[in-house]
C-alpha cells in the first residue's frame, strides 16, 4: 500500500519529546477514503512558559503514484496552549511596623499556588528613610 507521509517541522519556543512527539508520523489512505487521522502526542511540561507552536507539512514520498499532490493546506500550524498559571508571589502582609531594637524581621512571603518544581527567589532591600547597612558598617 502506498502511504503519503506526515512531515513535522518546527517553529520556536518548544521542545521536541517534552512539549509533543517527534515524527515522521503515517497518514493511511486506503482505497475509497478521503480522508486519514494523524495523531501527535502532546505532553504536558508543567512549565509556565506561555503558548508554543509548531507545524506539520504534508511530504509526498517519491513512491506515491504522481496524481497524489500536496494541496494549499499542506501545513498545518498548530498551538499548543499553555495550561499551566502563573504563581505570583507577594508579601503578606504587604506592611510591617517592627522596633528598632529587635533583631530582625520576619517577613511572610505567600505563593498563590502550589509549584511542581522547587524554586528560589530573591528578596532585595530598598532604602527608604530608613539606610541598609554598608558591610564596613557591621561590628561585632
Amino acid at each position: 500500500m502506498v502511504q503519503p507521509c506526515v512531515e513535522l517541522t518546527y517553529s520556536h519556543f518548544f521542545t521536541v519529546g517534552s512539549d509533543f512527539g517527534s515524527g515522521p508520523f503515517i497518514a493511511s489512505f486506503p482505497p475509497g477514503s478521503t480522508t486519514s487521522i494523524v495523531n501527535v502526542p502532546i505532553m504536558d511540561d508543567q512549565l509556565q512558559e506561555g503558548d508554543e507552536t509548531f507545524a506539520a507539512q504534508l511530504q509526498i514520498p517519491s513512491n506515491v503514484p504522481d496524481t497524489v499532490v500536496r494541496g494549499e493546506n499542506a501545513v498545518a500550524q498548530v498551538v499548543i496552549e499553555d495550561n499551566e498559571e502563573v504563581i505570583t508571589i507577594n508579601f503578606n502582609p504587604a506592611r510591617y511596623e517592627v522596633s528598632e531594637d529587635g533583631l530582625n524581621v520576619e517577613l511572610t512571603l505567600v505563593a498563590s499556588r502550589p509549584s511542581p518544581v522547587p524554586y528560589s527567589i530573591t528578596v532585595n532591600t530598598i532604602n527608604g528613610t530608613a539606610q541598609g547597612m554598608e558591610e564596613e558598617q557591621l561590628v561585632f
